[in-house]
């Protein structure tokens, strides 16, 4: 028994638990004085320094219940119902956790609720990791029962669980794109021609009005794509013509 336990009514009743299934199996011949020394002995030593405080009879002494009673009474004031009851808001299903796995984790009998089940319904709805799930408890009325709850969540848990293996998905995530040079979109590409001084597609050479002609300045090829410039001496200055 962990007396030390951060919720240790919960765990006295987990341990009381396995230490009945001893008493109604294997010890289940043994007289009941025996019972209490083996209670005892699972108890440990802070169980017995417990014990040895009691001003029991010689009839509560020979009573199994006297001790489970005790023990239970001792741990009681120990128990902040609205401690269990913050717990039990707080409460989430983890990832990859079963519905009946999560449920055995709502514990109600602490919280001193006089309808318990609607408790746990809820629980099971604020705590589910199943959105659909959680849907269908929600479009359900005040007749929800605890039972018809568990069938919905389990049924649900089940066919999730069967559309995964059968349907199993790939996702790609894309964090980034890099390219080493800009995709240049296809087409015509109308631009002001740099060497015949005309708006039209430059996306090839040829289409140039110029291309293949000379310059009558300087006689120079026009090849379409590259201009051939002059410079002239104004009395503002030089400038730079396109030919």
């Amino acid at each position: 028994m962990d007396w030390h336990s951060p919720d240790a009514l919960q765990a006295f009743k987990k341990f009381k638990a396995g230490r009945e299934l001893y008493f109604s199996g294997p010890l289940k011949e043994k007289l009941e004085e025996e019972q209490i020394s083996y209670l005892l002995i699972w108890s440990g030593d802070d169980g017995i320094e417990l014990v040895s405080t009691w001003a029991l009879s010689a009839t509560e002494k020979k009573k199994l219940d006297t001790y489970w009673t005790r023990f239970q009474n001792y741990l009681s004031p120990k128990s902040n119902f609205r401690l269990s009851r913050y717990k039990l808001r707080t409460l989430k299903q983890e990832p990859g956790e079963t519905v009946d796995s999560f449920v055995k984790k709502i514990l109600v009998e602490e919280c001193r609720f006089t309808s318990p089940d609607k408790h746990i319904i809820d629980a099971l709805i604020f705590g589910s990791n199943s959105k659909c799930t959680q849907t269908k408890l929600l479009d359900k009325d005040a007749t929800l029962t605890l039972d018809t709850a568990l069938d919905i969540a389990r049924t649900e848990e089940v066919t999730s669980n069967q559309i995964k293996e059968i349907s199993p998905g790939i996702s790609t995530h894309v964090d980034a794109l890099n390219c080493d040079s800009p995709i240049r979109p296809r087409g015509p590409i109308i631009r002001l021609c740099g060497c015949c001084g005309v708006e039209h597609d430059i996306s090839q050479r040829s289409f140039c009005p110029a291309y293949g002609s000379k310059c009558s300045a300087c006689g120079k090829s026009i090849t379409g794509g590259k201009s051939v410039v002059h410079q002239k001496l104004t009395r503002r200055g030089r400038i730079s013509l396109v030919v």
